[in-house]
């Protein structure tokens, strides 16, 4: 992982582990819920920057959702033509993705993902936007079964 990002990550892993009142930091993984995260971006992004991405956001979306890593799926989409508010700035397009999500989460996600979004790609946060969808189990499959 690239330097400021880990520097990053291991300070943001260690405020949400750290946080007053925070259920972050418990282990409560359940392998059944089968999170997906999706970053569209109109950056260009070399192989290994895209590689370290997709580390990252297992990483993040493992532990904002208290799920393990084994079950979460990441797609970094470099590249995209995308224009905000009739610019081309940085910007994204981010779609999470989870059985059981949380939805009175949905603020507390969207502020951790546009930090880590600035923080990775610098990306302000009025630059992105976040669709969050909570997936029923029989509409999500996975080895040739739904959940």
């Amino acid at each position: 992982m690239g330097g400021r990002l880990q520097h990053w990550w291991r300070i943001r892993a260690h405020e949400r582990r750290t946080a007053p009142g925070n259920v972050l930091g418990k282990d409560s993984r359940d392998g059944g819920t089968m999170p997906y995260i999706h970053v569209a971006t109109n950056q260009e992004l070399d192989d290994k920057r895209r590689r370290e991405l997709c580390t990252a956001l297992t990483e993040l979306a493992a532990e904002l959702l208290g799920k393990s890593t084994a079950y979460v799926m990441v797609q970094v989409e470099p590249g995209v033509t995308l224009s905000f508010g009739g610019t081309f700035d940085p910007a994204a397009f981010v779609q999470l993705k989870s059985i059981r999500l949380d939805t009175s989460r949905c603020a507390e996600l969207s502020a951790a993902i546009c930090t880590f979004l600035q923080a990775s790609l610098g990306i302000p946060p009025d630059r992105a936007f976040i669709d969050f969808i909570d997936l029923t189990p029989s509409q999500f499959g996975w080895n040739s079964k739904v959940f």
